[in-house]
């Protein structure tokens, strides 16, 4: 049986297995803040991911365009994404992903950054990226450009937070 819980029920997260033991909590960060052209910022979807132990708390899309076709995308400049350590232990690793997805395809291009720690408790580090190119049966209802931390490396345990991406459906 699967059970989902609110959010709110989530605000403490614990993760315990040897080595992957953590705490998180999900209240240092309420919303990530998301800055840029409109064009852009409003496709992006900030995926919420409870047990991380790492929360992305903004983005700066500041000088990024996104220009979509009937059959292609374009994702063009510079990005910079704000993470925050909301575990109680050091990171030593974390790859956030950037994915430009279309629909009906599902299909899309993305990127991705990486921060070397040592990230400490609560500390915030900025990273920052450049776009990609893609192509599908893509219309501009159809595009959206998803944000999550796709891996974390605790210790000696490198952990993946749940990553509940909405399927986009064409319009």
């Amino acid at each position: 049986m699967i059970a989902f819980l609110p959010i709110a029920a989530l605000a403490s997260f614990a993760l315990q297995a040897g080595p992957c033991e953590f705490k998180a909590s999900a209240s240092p960060v309420a919303a990530a803040a998301i800055s840029g052209p409109s064009e852009v910022t409003d496709k992006i979807r900030v995926i919420v991911q409870p047990d991380s132990p790492v929360a992305i708390a903004a983005a700066d899309l500041t000088g990024t365009t996104l220009n979509v076709g009937p059959a292609s995308f374009l994702w063009q400049g510079p990005y910079i994404v704000e993470l925050v350590n909301t575990s109680d232990k050091v990171i030593t690793d974390v790859k956030v992903a950037l994915f430009v997805r279309a629909a009906p395809s599902g299909g899309g291009v993305g990127a991705g950054l990486t921060a070397a720690g040592p990230i400490e408790p609560g500390q915030r580090v900025k990273l920052s990226g450049r776009s990609g190119r893609g192509s599908g049966g893509a219309g501009t209802a159809g595009v959206t450009m998803d944000l999550f931390i796709e891996s974390v490396r605790v210790g000696a345990c490198e952990y993946r937070p749940s990553q509940r991406i909405p399927v986009v459906a064409a319009r």
